[in-house]
């Protein structure tokens, strides 16, 4: 998991309604205007869907597939974004779902019994 911030120019989306202020994993992507028209690989919406929300409730969950930084694989990955009004900034965490899948059949693996009958 890492953190990212899109600072929002234009509550009304479209094109360049944000700019990435921070990015933890990814720092070229540091002043990228953002739009609401982007696509992801398997065609969702993540930053209208992401817009949206924070509109709504200023805080919301997203599922999108995106590149893992760690190769060339692209995944499904589910982030939480909350609105910090003061600065129009939209702070964002995410995690892949695969690596919640592996954590835990991890555990279930820790927890199970090591006994035999």
């Amino acid at each position: 998991m890492y953190l990212w911030i899109h600072e929002v120019l234009d509550f009304n989306g479209g094109d360049d309604y944000a700019i990435e202020i921070l990015h933890q994993n990814l720092p070229q992507r540091v002043g990228t205007k953002l739009s609401t028209n982007t696509t992801d690989i398997k065609g969702g919406f993540p930053y209208r869907d992401e817009l949206e929300g924070i509109k709504k409730e200023k805080e919301v969950y997203i599922e999108y597939y995106f590149k893992k930084h760690s190769s060339q694989d692209i995944a499904h990955k589910l982030s939480y974004a909350k609105l910090f009004e003061p600065f129009n900034w939209i702070i964002l965490t995410g995690i892949y779902l695969d690596d919640i899948d592996y954590s835990i059949t991890k555990k279930s693996q820790e927890l199970a019994p090591t006994y035999l009958i």
